[in-house]
């Protein structure tokens, strides 16, 4: 039973490093609040899965069905919902039977799923050189693993642009994140990455550090200053449970190269300062 637990939540992690919900186990177990080793020990089954390790897990797994993990029946993820359309009313009809019902129904949840979901490039594949990736995914398609964009998101209330470039490289601004409310906002993971509403400043995503009764949150990108906040001042704390980007241009590249050519440009005025201070002293 604990092989087979053990099994389910390997398959949890490779689906959420293949959904980018993680670059890699390392960046997963610091997401869950666990250090590398620690992680390695769980998902390796040489220490106990705790209800609290599950508990977390769930938290951060898009689309996860707890009840999966716990025993194995069902399905991973959530199934999609089927839409109200002529064929589903159709369907729901007393004259046809249930199970002819339940079969067609079934179908059209299927062509759903296929029709918004994209083949996975196994890692052995993308770990091999000179593969031909395309018309492996052309040749493989019905045979691969597929992910639907929409499933990564189903558990959001709301969707917010990141505007600044405070969480760089992590968060670009115009990434679009996906975030689910925290009914009790004391219940966060330290070391975690939220979205934060608060009474005092615009939204802000930010990485979370306990320092007594406050909060330190704390920015990727070295050009930001930490914040520290009480509990009282924020309004909202969400997960952030799934993030689009549209272009991976060089934003990065862009701002970094705005950064110096400020940083030029003040290290210029202290020059200049400097100048006018020393003709000042030589005229006295």
């Amino acid at each position: 039973m604990e092989n087979a637990l053990n099994q389910r939540i390997a398959d949890v992690v490779k689906y959420l490093i293949f959904s980018n919900v993680a670059l890699d186990k390392k960046d997963l177990a610091q997401k869950m609040g666990y250090n590398a080793s620690s992680f390695s020990q769980i998902i390796n089954g040489r220490v106990p899965i705790s209800e609290k390790f599950i508990e977390r897990l769930i938290r951060i797994a898009p689309n996860i069905e707890e009840k999966w993990i716990l025993t194995g029946e069902g399905q991973m993820t959530r199934s999609l919902s089927v839409p109200s359309s002529p064929i589903t009313e159709i369907i729901d009809k007393d004259e046809i039977p249930a199970e002819i019902v339940e079969e067609i129904k079934a179908e059209v949840i299927e062509e759903i799923k296929v029709a918004k979901s994209v083949p996975v490039v196994p890692s052995d594949i993308a770990n091999t050189a000179q593969i031909n990736v395309r018309k492996f995914i052309e040749k493989k398609a019905d045979e691969l693993e597929r992910i639907s964009p929409s499933d990564l998101v189903q558990r959001a209330d709301g969707a917010e642009r990141v505007r600044k470039a405070s969480m760089m490289p992590t968060f670009m601004p115009g990434d679009v994140v996906f975030i689910e409310f925290l009914d009790d906002k004391t219940k966060i993971i330290d070391g975690h990455i939220y979205y934060f509403d608060t009474k005092t400043r615009p939204t802000m995503i930010r990485r979370v550090k306990f320092e007594g009764n406050k909060l330190r949150l704390i920015a990727e990108n070295p050009m930001y200053g930490d914040i520290i906040m009480n509990y009282d001042d924020i309004l909202n704390i969400a997960d952030i449970v799934g993030m689009f980007r549209s272009s991976f241009g060089n934003q990065y590249v862009e701002i970094e190269e705005m950064r110096k050519k400020k940083d030029s440009q003040i290290d210029k005025l202290i020059e200049h300062i400097g100048d006018l201070i020393a003709v000042v002293k030589d005229k006295k």
